[in-house]
């Protein structure tokens, strides 16, 4: 004689516990895409801080007219950068590409001649995790040059 075992969850009494399998897949489903996205955000930030670290900026201010034209300022700067120990590589930013990341602002086109955009050098450094302040500090004998370390932003 076989004997019938009552269920742990007594569903077959009340009618609304037929929704009960349904309600628990719904809810897996949610959680597996809440997890999914999570996984995917933390991937793309992952990517964003790998693509900082080891990188810092340099912006040369245009200044008034009784200061040395941009371009050798701008000169004097990459001369800095590429004879320090902590640089491994100190590039200009082409005008064609200030034009692209301004273009959100400024809409599409050439860059306005009498706006005054400032000059921009990606420097590469060697060491990710090196500390840029001396490279700073050199950078201030150029009039109107800053140094952007990425790492700031990170932390």
């Amino acid at each position: 004689m076989l004997k019938r075992v009552r269920p742990t969850i007594p569903l077959d009494r009340d009618s609304t516990g037929r929704f009960l399998p349904l309600i628990i897949t719904v809810m897996v489903l949610l959680a597996t895409l809440l997890l999914t996205g999570a996984m995917l955000l933390t991937h793309a930030l992952s990517r964003w801080q790998d693509g900082l670290d080891g990188h810092a900026s340099v912006q040369v201010m245009p200044l008034d007219e009784r200061a040395r034209p941009l371009s050798e300022r701008v000169d004097a700067a990459l001369v800095v950068l590429r004879a320090s120990p902590l640089v491994a590589n100190a590039e200009p930013v082409s005008t064609e590409a200030m034009g692209v990341l301004l273009s959100p602002w400024l809409g599409e086109g050439a860059l306005p001649e009498d706006l005054p955009v400032p000059a921009m050098i990606d420097v590469t450094l060697k060491e990710p995790a090196s500390n840029v302040q001396p490279l700073a500090d050199q950078l201030k004998t150029v009039a109107g040059a800053t140094l952007d370390d990425h790492g700031s932003w990170l932390g």
